[in-house]
C-alpha cells in the first residue's frame, strides 16, 4: 500500500500490496 519497492515492512510483499 505505501512504499514502492518494500522500503520498510513491505519486504515480503510486491509493489502492488
Amino acid at each position: 500500500m505505501q512504499g514502492r519497492e518494500g522500503q520498510k515492512e513491505t519486504t515480503v510483499r510486491p509493489t502492488s500490496a
